[in-house]
């Protein structure tokens, strides 16, 4: 488990002990690491420094063409 990895579990557990609800949290972890999967393999991002605005751009564009929840590499 890399760096970034491990900032996601802190950040989704933040959220589970402020007492949100399992679907919410489960909901931002999900997206996050979706996020994650693709600016990993695209990019090779594995720290969350790394992640500059042409990132999360690039990132939405997919996401408008591929979708939502589809994972694509």
């Amino acid at each position: 488990m890399n760096r970034i990895d491990i900032e996601i579990d802190g950040f989704v557990n933040y959220y589970d002990y402020k007492g949100l609800s399992k679907k919410t949290y489960g909901s931002y972890e999900q997206t996050l690491r979706l996020m994650i999967i693709y600016l990993k393999e695209k990019f090779e991002i594995t720290k969350t420094e790394q992640i500059k605005e042409k990132h999360i751009k690039d990132y939405i564009d997919n996401l408008k063409e591929r979708g939502k929840y589809r994972v694509v590499y």
